[in-house]
């Protein structure tokens, strides 16, 4: 180019005269001509016309790409073994490295052995123990309400004793920190070789004490997790494992602190790898019943739903995989050269291990505040309950948005942080809109459970006086209303969230309802008997027809109502069978459970028997039932006096009035009692005689 441009220039000096002589230039002189030159070639190229765009290849076909990609991916395979090999090599020189490390320890500046170094280390490290081993205990008794009098601990009794055990970890920080600093400046490789030893110990001591706060080996009062002690002592020692392998990794830091090549450092790097698979399995297997009764384990009054219990049965199936995927990951990154997948274990176990235990932090508090109720109550949902499953929900939400960004973007690099930073903005609204639909549904769920728990079908309360008078505040309608009510609810939020969803992910959803308002149309001109049912049903619970738990009689079925959806009543009849019942067949309804019910009954006795005495002996009985009875019997049972003569008997009615909850048993108990007070005082029933049919009478058919 330049040849090019300076042609001009040459031709012209080729067609002046030659001088006689040669000219001599200085130094200035020769740099203002070259900085002359420079200023006309940049004018040129800034004036010259840009070269025409090359055309643009020929698109390849599906063929020609899957062939290319497949050879990428081999290229790769080859490259990544080698390298592999490379690895597997660099052991001897890895060996050789360790062992001149153990000669640079052994004298040092200090003229110490290595089995002298190695004493004062566990010395520095012993005293520090025993000094933060006094502290807690110290720390232990002056913290005011720190013992539990009986028990499991309260919340802030739990606290407080762990408190106890971070001072005396803080002070044992404080002696290794000190320790390890006197090391840090010219003592060579004992200097660095102590403050590894000492700042792994106190790193090593924080995972120990955290996993001492939650599971109590020997306090079960205070412990966290909810496990007996043998189970926590297994899972305690699976976390104390996993966590002392973790700071046993770092040992790495010495070769690289001494600029080691990447091979050596890629070798040790796999035995670290090596050593987290073992450690974890070594740990896991024997704790597997252990952890899987933790994940069963749920707040008071509730039982493990569904996922949870196959999550409890295959935790071991589903953490191992993850283990070895990321040994895998991890594996790569240090064969590879890429320092983040080798970072990106270390974040994943000390993040996971955080996440477990704040997870168990949150649902020990819900249980403890739901430990005070007993007895029934003790099933009543609480609010303290749905609260820590709110926030447990949310930390594993926000650990998955965490390993999803340490492996995306810091691990593998697959995106920069630009994109993660769209990718978040896309995905992260959606999310958080299914999350308050999760608290939605949740809170319909456990205002509905808590009611009908706590408002049983028949209630009744007792006055000053000793009188049973039935409560009538209108809760039991509302209770046979809120199971379609919390249905109703939950599918409405639902679609209210898919819609939503939907519409952040950039789909129209105006079709959608379009033809939702075109199909409802279509169903509600072809199921005009699923209509009918669905109206009538509505009408019927507005108007408290029946509640769940009365009984009443429908056309031919007859039972007491059990349930119902918004097309049918499912009744249960006396001797077991179920009917279904649509409410558009239903029409006229006999309620025989509503507020009270008045049983009436006959006996009777002989004529000659002394009404005073029937009198008597019905009072006494009275005051059995009613002492019996007293929760359901609203009026006692009287004498109504003579209700028929006949030529053989008087028959004599007696009533009472009692709730409408199977007053026949009341009823059959007062027959029973009767008969036999009428015997003690010498009343005889009616003995109707026995008339023996005359020869040749007509015999009855």
């Amino acid at each position: 180019m330049l040849l090019a441009l300076l042609g001009p220039a040459s031709a012209a000096l080729a067609q002046a005269p030659a001088p006689a002589t040669p000219v001599q230039l200085s130094p200035d002189q020769l740099n203002q001509i070259v900085t002359a030159v420079t200023g006309a070639v940049l004018t040129q190229m800034k004036a010259a016309p840009p070269a025409p765009a090359a055309p643009p290849p020929a698109p390849a076909s599906a063929t020609d790409s899957m062939e290319g990609f497949s050879a990428y991916l081999q290229q790769k395979e080859e490259e990544f073994f080698d390298q592999l090999n490379a690895t597997f090599g660099a052991y001897p020189d890895l060996g050789a490295h360790v062992g001149s490390i153990i000669e640079r320890v052994d004298g040092g500046p200090r003229g110490l052995s290595t089995l002298a170094f190695l004493a004062e280390m566990a010395g520095i490290i012993a005293a520090a123990v025993a000094l933060a081993y006094g502290a807690a205990l110290a720390a232990r008794r002056l913290l005011p309400g720190n013992e539990a009098t009986g028990g499991p601990a309260s919340i802030g009794q739990t606290l407080r004793r762990g408190v106890a055990n971070l001072i005396g970890l803080g002070l044992f920080w404080a002696v290794v920190a000190f320790a390890a600093a006197r090391f840090s400046h010219g003592l060579g490789m004992q200097g660095t070789v102590a403050q590894w030893i000492l700042m792994g110990a106190a790193q090593f001591a924080l995972y120990y004490t955290l996993m001492l706060i939650w599971f109590r080996p020997a306090e079960p009062g205070y412990r966290i997790v909810p496990l007996e002690s043998a189970d926590a002592r297994l899972a305690m020692r699976l976390f104390v494992i996993v966590t002392a392998v973790v700071v046993l990794r770092s040992w790495i830091t010495i070769p690289i602190a001494n600029h080691q090549p990447a091979r050596v450092i890629a070798a040790g790097l796999l035995i670290n790898n090596l050593m987290f698979v073992a450690s974890f399995f070594a740990g896991a297997l024997p704790a597997r019943l252990a952890v899987r009764r933790w994940i069963e384990s749920t707040a008071v009054g509730a039982g493990p739903s569904p996922l949870r219990r196959w999550l409890a049965a295959n935790w071991l199936v589903l953490a191992g995989s993850a283990v070895l995927l990321i040994a895998a990951l991890h594996a790569y990154g240090a064969v590879t050269g890429h320092p983040g997948v080798v970072a990106g274990l270390t974040s994943t176990v000390q993040a996971a291990v955080a996440m477990v235990l704040v997870c168990a932090a949150v649902e020990f508090a819900g249980r403890r505040s739901e430990r005070a109720d007993q007895g029934a109550r003790r099933a009543t949902p609480k609010l303290p309950g749905l609260v820590s499953r709110m926030l447990r929900v949310l930390i594993l939400l926000g650990a998955g948005v965490y390993f999803l960004r340490l492996w995306a973007v810091d691990a593998l690099q697959a995106m920069t942080p630009e994109q993660w930073g769209r990718f978040a903005d896309f995905a992260l609204a959606p999310l958080a809109a299914v999350f308050a639909g999760y608290i939605a549904v949740s809170y319909v769920n456990y205002y509905a459970a808590r009611y009908l728990a706590t408002h049983p079908v028949a209630v009744t309360s007792m006055t000053e006086t000793g009188e049973l008078v039935l409560k009538t505040d209108g809760s039991s309608r509302l209770r046979t209303l809120i199971p379609i009510i919390r249905i109703t609810a939950n599918v409405l939020i639902i679609i209210m969230i898919a819609l939503l969803v939907l519409s952040q992910l950039g789909f129209n959803i105006t079709p959608l309802l379009a033809g939702a308002s075109v199909i409802g149309l279509a169903i509600s001109f072809g199921s005009q008997a699923l209509v009918k049912d669905i109206v009538t049903g509505v009408l019927f619970l507005a108007e408290d027809a029946f509640r769940i738990g009365e009984y009443i009689v429908c056309g031919n079925a007859s039972g007491t109502v059990e349930g119902f959806t918004l097309r049918s009543v499912r009744l249960r009849h006396q001797d077991g069978q179920i009917f279904t019942v649509p409410f558009g067949q239903i029409g006229e309804i006999v309620n025989f459970s509503r507020d009270w019910s008045i049983v009436k009954f006959n006996m009777s006795l002989d004529r000659d028997v002394d009404l005073d005495e029937v009198r008597e002996a019905t009072a006494k009985v009275a005051a059995e039932l009613t002492a019996d009875y007293r929760d359901r019997l609203l009026d006692s049972l009287k004498v109504q006096g003579v209700k028929d003569v006949t030529d053989t008997a008087i028959v004599v009615q007696s009533q009472f009035t009692a709730l409408p909850r199977d007053p026949g048993e009341i009823e059959r108990a007062a027959r029973s009692r009767l008969l036999k007070a009428f015997r003690d005082r010498s009343v005889a029933l009616s003995r109707h005689p026995w008339l023996a049919p005359t020869l040749g009478a007509a015999q009855p058919a």
